[in-house]
C-alpha cells in the first residue's frame, strides 16, 4: 500500500510538473519595408526562462513560436540586434497561457523613408506639415514655419512634423 501511494505521488508530481508550461507566440514587425527580406533571412529569436535559453528562426511572415515554455518570468530578444529599435522584451508566462508579443525591428532609419516626402503618414496630407530644425534657434519663435527639435542630432532623426496629427516623421 505504501509503495502504491509513493508511485501515485511520484506520477502525480511528475505530470503536474510537466504541465507547468505555456506557449509564447509572436511576430517581428519590419518597421522599414526594405528591411523585410534581411529580417526574414537573418533574425533569430531567443528566449530565456530561468536557467534555460532557447532560440528559433522566423517563418516567411516573420512569425515565431516557442512551445512548452516554463511558467514564470522570461526575457525575449532578437539577434543580430538592431541599432534603431529596442528589441528586448520581458514578461511573465502563466500555466497553459498563450502569450502573444510583437517586436518592432528596423535595421535602417525609419525616418529615411520620409526624407523627401512630407506627406503625413496619418492624414496623408501635406498642407499642415512643417520641417523639423535641429540646432540652436535664436528668437522667440513667433510665426515659425518649422518645429524646433533640439541641438543634438543622431543618425536617425525625424524630418517633418504634422501640426494636425502632432506626429514627427
Amino acid at each position: 500500500m505504501r509503495v502504491a501511494l509513493s508511485i501515485l505521488f511520484i506520477i502525480f508530481g511528475f505530470t503536474n510538473g510537466i504541465s507547468q508550461t505555456g506557449i509564447i507566440r509572436g511576430k517581428v514587425i519590419a518597421e522599414v519595408k526594405a528591411d523585410f527580406d534581411f529580417i526574414k533571412e537573418n533574425i533569430q529569436v531567443l528566449i530565456c526562462t530561468g536557467c534555460e535559453e532557447f532560440s528559433t528562426h522566423l517563418d516567411e511572415n516573420l512569425n515565431f513560436e516557442f512551445h512548452n515554455v516554463r511558467t514564470g518570468a522570461f526575457e525575449i530578444w532578437i539577434e543580430p540586434h538592431s541599432t534603431y529599435t529596442y528589441d528586448f522584451k520581458s514578461g511573465n508566462l502563466k500555466k497553459d497561457e498563450i502569450f502573444e508579443i510583437e517586436i518592432p525591428v528596423a535595421f535602417s532609419c525609419v525616418y529615411d523613408q520620409s526624407e523627401n516626402d512630407k506627406t503625413c503618414p496619418i492624414c496623408r496630407k501635406q498642407n499642415r506639415v512643417i520641417p523639423i530644425r535641429y540646432g540652436l534657434v535664436i528668437g522667440n519663435g513667433a510665426g515659425r514655419k518649422y518645429r524646433v527639435a533640439g541641438c543634438i542630432r543622431t543618425d536617425c532623426d525625424p524630418n517633418w512634423y504634422c501640426k494636425r496629427d502632432k506626429i514627427e516623421f
